[in-house]
């Protein structure tokens, strides 16, 4: 089964700084239909203006994936910071807790950003490294899992987390194991998924499927979450 999560149905928030579209509820959007999917617990697709700072906040008890669409970020995590540019992933384990900053590394360019919120599979635990990849490029990359397989970033969740960035024309297909789910987000493009038509920001939620066959109807970027169905 595919649910479809249209991108016009997600919450919206917006001030001088930033455009932000939340596909779970966060912060003021609170919508009982959409507290999360499984772990995933927030997803929100974020514009920061020109030089614009989406504040300093602290994050605790969450593992947080940055993926940078376009443009580039300053990260502040701590005492350390990192500009993360476009195609990069980032993965924070906050553990604990950590103070952030997160800043639009252009004074001339919109910075987009894609992020995802994990509940850990433990709490309070050590904060880990942000730890940088870079997915340019066509294709498909496993950017972060729990064991750090075949380079991904480790991730303390029982999770894969996947960029995929079909061609027009192209296909790719991920098998989702017995007992698991996933969500589907599109970033940029269009894409079909088992046949179904997809646009930028349209989200789906795949249950009880055990193969997800992804086509770019043109050039697409693609996040797919893979959970335990819980």
């Amino acid at each position: 089964m595919i649910a479809v999560r249209p991108a016009a149905s997600r919450g919206e928030s917006h001030d001088a700084c930033s455009r932000m579209r939340h596909t779970f509820s966060f912060r003021d959007y609170f919508e009982p239909a959409h507290m999360g999917f499984g772990a995933l617990r927030v997803l929100n697709d974020i514009v920061v203006e020109p030089g614009a700072s989406i504040g300093t906040g602290r994050l605790a008890n969450m593992e947080r994936l940055t993926w940078v669409v376009a443009g580039a970020l300053r990260l502040r995590v701590g005492d350390k910071e990192v500009v993360l540019r476009e195609g990069d992933v980032h993965v924070l384990g906050a553990g604990r807790g950590i103070e952030l900053m997160e800043t639009n590394a252009s004074d001339s360019e919109p910075a987009h950003l894609v992020q995802a919120w994990l509940q850990p599979d433990r709490v309070n635990a050590a904060v880990s490294e942000g730890v940088v990849l870079a997915t340019s490029g066509l294709g498909a990359a496993l950017v972060a899992t729990p064991d750090g397989r075949d380079g991904s970033l480790v991730v303390r969740q029982d999770a894969g987390l996947h960029v995929l960035r079909p061609s027009a024309g192209v296909s790719c297909t991920r098998t989702i194991g017995a007992g698991r789910r996933a969500w589907l987000q599109v970033v940029g493009g269009a894409v079909r998924a088992n046949g179904v038509r997809l646009e930028a920001g349209d989200g789906v939620a795949v249950l009880q499927e055990r193969r997800i066959e992804i086509t770019g109807c043109a050039d697409a970027q693609v996040l797919m979450v893979d959970l335990v169905d819980r």
